[in-house]
């Protein structure tokens, strides 16, 4: 853009829309590399204190956009969703980097690592992640194609949802003890991170569809 152009101008050519989305983009890859450590951890690929500052590193870049995203939304004129939903699905995303960071300090915390439960909800988590990217990915462009993957993505969610119980019902299985609490406050855990997720689409999902009609 030309610096002799006004700031609007941006606005008006679409720019600002983009910037939004690429900020948006980047809070999602960042869950997804959240949930990258967390699979290394479950499955014993990874030290849980080598896990532990991975995670704390990453959510720092997490912390990063999520700020330059409220940033754009108190400024700018126009965005690609209403700001309300923009702002849901902002927030979402950063609980469900805050929750996989704690999902992995916990770990470390509880002496937790390459466990064969954990690890069918962690990469429930990530699958859903890889669908809500592919939804994301049309919100600059084509924001019905945006709310119809939105809503696909709910498939997804509801497999973290139903992974989780099983896992929770195997675990109980077994005889009571320490380890069995402290696996299912783990399990727990990412059940959040799959509600949360669940928040993230319903925000995009919602947004899509008041401004795609």
């Amino acid at each position: 853009m030309s610096p002799s152009r006004p700031s609007w101008w941006s606005e008006l050519t679409g720019a600002s829309d983009r910037d939004v989305v690429a900020c948006l983009r980047l809070q999602l890859t960042v869950a997804q590399e959240a949930a990258a450590v967390a699979a290394r951890l479950v499955r014993g690929e990874l030290p849980t204190d080598e896990a532990r500052s991975a995670a704390a590193r990453i959510e720092q870049t997490g912390d990063e956009a999520r700020d330059e995203v409220f940033g754009m939304l108190s400024r700018l004129l126009t965005t690609p969703m209403d700001r309300e939903d923009l702002y849901r699905l902002s927030r979402s995303l950063e609980n469900v980097t805050d929750n996989l960071r704690d999902f992995v300090r916990e770990a470390d915390l509880l002496g937790i690592d390459d466990d064969d439960l954990l690890r069918p909800v962690v990469d429930a988590v990530v699958g859903a992640l890889g669908r809500l990217a592919s939804a994301l990915g049309s919100l600059d462009g084509d924001l019905v194609g945006a709310g119809r993957a939105a809503i696909d993505t709910h498939r997804e969610i509801n497999d973290v949802r139903r992974t989780y119980q099983r896992s929770l019902a195997a675990l109980y299985e077994g005889e009571l003890e320490m380890a069995t609490l402290k696996r299912r406050d783990l399990l727990r855990r990412l059940d959040i991170v799959g509600l949360q997720l669940g928040e993230a689409v319903g925000a995009l999902s919602d947004g899509a569809m008041k401004r795609g009609r």
